[in-house]
């Protein structure tokens, strides 16, 4: 071939070629999540998140988790839990703190809250899902062992649409009735 062909070809080539840039940084949206560790008990409302009427936000559940994180020798048995909307909020509770994924996030509004052991239970609505854990130390690994109740990247579906809740609504962790021993880890992530 001649020298102005392979240069034609090439100038081509090249134009055809897309442009190659620099990865462009794509903010995520923002994610909170709550921990808390409680005592096995059946019936037993182990943590909730609740957005109440006046918070102005959607709230996104990403994923629920449960795990054991016993200090001690435990005889344990497996503990099911539920992971239920709830409609109202209980009273008496302990505040649980909802973390930032990154401490530049906005504050959530105060009617967005997180509660543990409350005395009166949070109204649940239905059951999203469920998941089992077992908290005998022979069973599990060192670090204990994790169960994700739900995540909404595991759906089936490619882009899958993750629980929301909105004004008035909530998600809740409970045991069901069967009684357990040990100490579990709850986990809750959500987003705006």
């Amino acid at each position: 071939m001649r020298p102005r062909v392979l240069a034609l070809l090439l100038a081509l080539l090249l134009l055809a070629a897309p442009a190659t840039t620099a990865p462009q940084f794509t903010p995520s949206v923002p994610t909170y999540n709550v921990f808390v560790a409680s005592i096995a008990a059946a019936n037993k409302d182990h943590l909730t998140v609740f957005n109440a009427a006046g918070s102005g936000v959607l709230l996104r559940v990403h994923r629920v988790a449960v795990g054991t994180v016993n200090t001690a020798a435990v005889v344990g048995a497996m503990i099911y839990f539920n992971v239920d909307k709830v409609t109202t909020a209980g009273t008496t509770c302990t505040a649980v703190t909802i973390r930032p994924y990154d401490s530049g996030n906005a504050a959530l509004p105060a009617q967005v809250t997180s509660t543990a052991n409350c005395t009166t239970d949070p109204t649940s609505a239905w059951t999203w899902s469920s998941c089992s854990i077992s908290t005998e130390e022979t069973l599990t690994q060192p670090g204990g062992q994790t169960q994700v109740c739900y995540e909404s990247q595991r759906a089936p579906d490619a882009n899958p649409q993750p629980i929301i809740l909105r004004e008035g609504e909530g998600l809740g962790l409970k045991q069901t009735a069967l009684a357990g021993a040990g100490t579990v880890g709850l986990w809750i992530t959500f987003g705006r």
